[in-house]
């Protein structure tokens, strides 16, 4: 109950953006599960171009997807991590036709590989940014 009162509470653009990053995180975990990643990266963008990293006016409307993202991220009974979140900023992010870079990273730590996926709009970033620089930037996709 006290969920659905929150759900109810926030502002109908957050609330939209919610339900469509939990639409996407589903079809983004289809497509990481049974898809290999050469058949899907259409979605993520053109291999080896970058955005300018210049800021938008359109800030309140990039926090609004990034906060949407992380209240999804909770409640999705699935795996929702930093490629699927990355995935999903993207979609929200190109519906709206704001330019957005989606970084791969990688690290070695304690003889075990770890990978991690961000996403940057202008000079925003909109998930995965806080830990990016202790990944090594392997590729990206504008």
């Amino acid at each position: 109950m006290v969920k659905a009162l929150r759900f109810f509470s926030i502002r109908g653009l957050e609330r939209r953006y919610f339900l469509l990053a939990i639409y996407y995180s589903a079809i983004a975990r289809i497509l990481v599960l049974f898809v290999p990643f050469r058949k899907y990266s259409f979605w993520l963008g053109k291999y080896g171009i970058e955005t300018v990293e210049q800021a938008i006016l359109q800030t309140e409307k990039i926090k609004v997807i990034s906060i949407a993202i992380h209240r999804a991220s909770r409640v999705t009974p699935w795996r929702y991590k930093c490629l699927e979140q990355a995935m999903v900023a993207k979609k929200l992010l190109n519906k709206n036709k704001l330019p957005s870079t989606i970084y791969f990273g990688v690290r070695k730590e304690n003889a075990k590989m770890e990978a991690h996926a961000w996403i940057r709009c202008g000079d925003i970033f909109v998930t995965g940014g806080r830990n990016r620089s202790a990944f090594t930037v392997v590729s990206w996709f504008s």
